[in-house]
């Protein structure tokens, strides 16, 4: 248990308004009813807490904390998931028809049971909550056995929000499921106008996000075409049949055959014009000079002269 020694020095800065305290950090600390009274007396006074997180602990009562928010304007967070919250209306009705018919009689104290079951049925305290405070975005209550007529009350309540953005219901036994689809189409419209709101507000923040695309879809386009060039060389891999490697005996036929002459032409007939020129010449010269030393070694024979 959360000891009130222990507690005493956080609530003497958040009633002092410190300046340097933004956050209330307080889950899984066992905090209880009694705790949470001290803590939202605190509150009071307070205008620099900007969030306050009481996540699993053993509240069940949380009308002392909705009261000191409904007309706070730092509190932008709040986080009250897995207590043990849940809709205690039903238990407290019965208690007043019971006070109310066989005790008391009369419009006075009916009233006070009923600003005292306001109080218990936490469902009705938050919705509450939703409906008067104009600054918390975000909230959880998740796990807190809220049921279907706390989801409905949440639901009329976002009707008069215009601030709440995100809110937290998931592990509770709400089984409606047209009371979700309403709560997050609320939800959804308050983020939209919240967006629009600082667009307007602060219209560099727009340039900003246009700048930040365009240098994205600049990236972005050489990586595609380099992905689209390495699908179409994988296309014509795939449709191109792959041929088989030619063998050494085939090699040296090939070879052998480009050396040889081609059948049915002449060696003459690959010499280029100016070539086939000059070995004409060549040999024409050759026939001239061998007829010629053939006749003079005739004559010298029959003259009995040798060489």
């Amino acid at each position: 248990m959360f000891f009130y020694n222990e507690l005493k020095p956080l609530l003497a800065r958040i009633s002092s308004n410190s300046a340097d305290l933004r956050s209330i950090q307080l889950s899984h600390k066992k905090i209880t009813d009694k705790n949470l009274l001290q803590i939202s007396d605190a509150l009071q006074t307070n205008s620099n807490v900007n969030e306050i997180w009481l996540t699993n602990n053993l509240i069940t009562e949380v009308g002392s904390l909705t009261a000191a928010l409904e007309s706070n304007s730092t509190v932008g967070e709040l986080y009250l998931g897995g207590n043990k919250l849940g809709d205690r209306g039903g238990k407290m009705k019965l208690l007043r028809d019971y006070f109310a018919r066989f005790c008391f009689r009369g419009d006075r104290f009916a009233s006070f049971l009923n600003s005292t079951i306001s109080l218990s049925n936490a469902a009705s305290c938050i919705a509450a909550l939703i409906q008067r405070n104009s600054t918390i975005t975000d909230m959880g209550i998740e796990e807190n056995n809220i049921s279907d007529a706390g989801a409905r009350m949440l639901a009329d309540a976002l009707s008069h929000n215009s601030t709440l953005q995100t809110l937290k219901l998931n592990g509770n036994n709400i089984d409606s499921f047209d009371t979700m689809i309403i709560i997050n189409e609320k939800l959804k419209k308050n983020k939209d106008c919240a967006k629009k709101k600082l667009l307007e507000e602060h219209p560099e923040y727009e340039m900003q996000k246009i700048k930040k695309e365009k240098k994205k879809s600049r990236r972005s386009k050489p990586e595609k075409e380099k992905i689209a060039r390495k699908s179409d060389d994988s296309n014509v891999n795939a449709d191109t049949p792959k041929s088989k490697a030619p063998s050494e005996g085939s090699c040296e036929r090939a070879r052998i055959r480009d050396e040889l002459p081609s059948s049915g032409k002449s060696l003459e007939s690959n010499v280029e014009p100016s070539q086939k020129l000059m070995t004409d010449k060549l040999k024409s010269g050759l026939k001239v000079g061998s007829t010629q030393n053939s006749a003079s070694a005739s004559k010298n024979k029959r003259e009995g002269t040798f060489c």
